[in-house]
């Protein structure tokens, strides 16, 4: 059952295709523009509310900071978009992009916090900080590599569920003889449609 804010892709010559697009809602082509209104808007005011919004437990006051703030607007915007596709467009270039630039950031703003105290702490602490912070990195992949395999040897691993393949809501791929995506199959105009 189709619900508002579902996105169908239409195959077929593109006459057919697009008298169907003025029918059934709107075109959502992939394109390559940004929408910076709302980008921008969703930023500045997710970090107003961050910065602005706080309240106490007990004694202690606890404020959001600018980047949770940021980080609760992102979400509402990416939920606002899965409900009206139109808004909020950017496309998976630009998202991976800053993915990216936003997780160097990170790490080397961190790194540059933490630097000038790392040998501090370890001469107060001593090398045990360090071995310490090793082993906490370290115990997750040797739990995955060593033990998970080990622990369920007998167990096939579960296939993965969604990945490489597009499912519906009841876990069925949708597909029949003759559906899109079949060689040979499908020439013309691929549009998202979203519904009204």
């Amino acid at each position: 059952m189709l619900q508002r804010g579902d996105l169908l892709r239409i195959v077929g010559p593109e006459p057919v295709v697009e008298k169907a697009v003025v029918k059934i809602g709107a075109n959502v082509a992939p394109g390559t523009s940004i929408d910076f209104v709302v980008l921008g808007l969703a930023i500045f005011l997710g970090g107003v509310i961050g910065v602005l919004v706080t309240f106490s437990v007990g004694s202690v006051k606890i404020s959001l900071s600018m980047s949770v703030g940021t980080l609760l607007a992102g979400l509402l915007v990416g939920h606002l978009r899965s409900l009206y596709p139109l808004f909020g467009r950017i496309p998976d270039g630009a998202i991976t992009f800053m993915t990216s630039l936003g997780l160097a950031a990170f790490v080397g703003l961190t790194g540059i916090h933490a630097g000038p105290i790392f040998f501090s702490a370890l001469r107060e602490a001593g090398i045990g900080l360090l071995f310490g912070g090793m082993v906490v990195t370290l115990l997750p992949q040797d739990h995955r590599i060593v033990v998970r395999p080990l622990r369920f040897a007998d167990e096939p691993d579960p296939p993965p569920r969604g990945f490489g393949r597009r499912t519906n809501r009841d876990g069925s791929d949708g597909r029949r003889p003759g559906a899109f995506g079949e060689p040979g199959r499908g020439a013309g105009l691929c549009a998202g449609i979203s519904g009204r």
